[in-house]
């Protein structure tokens, strides 16, 4: 328990600071008494032929991205923040006891910018998902406190 507490510590303040921001975003399709009109448009975008050949980190963060931007469309944001899982590090001598201590969802937030390309919203959502791989994950009593 003390050594998930002493390598999440260092982290704390980035994570602190992201839970402060945190706001939920509210779909459109999620209340009954609001009638929504689809807005359509399309995108140039990789062939689903061309994920194959990504490597499998630069796929996840294409789809993510694709998402991000559907999200975007359908709800009027530009600021998105979502629930992301990290990636599982390998097993570290004293973790294991403490990893129900340790938060298993972190707040990912992505700002999406319709006006720009894809490959410029995969840029953004590729330095994200680096400074999430980054700073890892965070205690679960962050919150409380």
């Amino acid at each position: 328990m003390t050594v998930a507490h002493e390598m999440l510590a260092p982290r704390e303040s980035f994570w602190r600071q992201r839970l402060e921001r945190f706001k939920s975003l509210q779909l459109p399709f999620a209340s009954s008494s609001q009638e929504v009109s689809p807005r359509r448009q399309s995108t140039a975008w990789l062939s689903p032929d061309a994920l194959v050949e990504l490597l499998p980190i630069d796929r996840t963060e294409c789809v993510l991205a694709a998402f991000l931007i559907y999200l975007a469309r359908i709800t009027g944001e530009s600021e998105l923040q979502l629930g992301w899982e990290p990636a599982p590090k390998r097993p570290q001598v004293g973790l294991k006891a403490g990893e129900a201590l340790v938060a298993s969802v972190v707040p990912m937030e992505v700002a999406i910018d319709l006006a720009h390309d894809f490959a410029q919203l995969h840029g953004v959502v590729a330095a994200e998902c680096a400074v999430l791989r980054a700073h890892d994950s965070f205690a679960c009593d962050l919150i409380a406190r």
